[in-house]
């Protein structure tokens, strides 16, 4: 199932002269069935691992799978499937 996790950490600007904001979106692929399910998984574990999913820098609303990433719990605010 997709999910897009909003993490409470900072993300740097694009250029020095941006100061970034104060969380920021990760999509990933994760094998959970539903939400209920994931969430249980996140109650449960310090770091989680999934497939990272990326936007299409030109618009396209598909997304394009990355690499497996480890995601720590800790910093995780809000989950919404997609």
């Amino acid at each position: 199932m997709r999910f897009i996790l909003i993490m409470n950490m900072a993300q740097r600007g694009a250029r020095p002269s941006d100061p970034g904001t104060f969380t920021h979106q990760i999509f990933i692929e994760h094998p959970a069935d539903n939400i209920a399910e994931f969430m249980r998984l996140l109650d449960n574990s310090n770091f989680i691992m999934a497939k990272e999913l990326y936007k299409d820098p030109m618009g396209d609303r598909e997304l394009s799978e990355g690499k497996t990433i480890g995601i720590n719990t800790h910093y995780i605010a809000k989950v919404r499937p997609i």
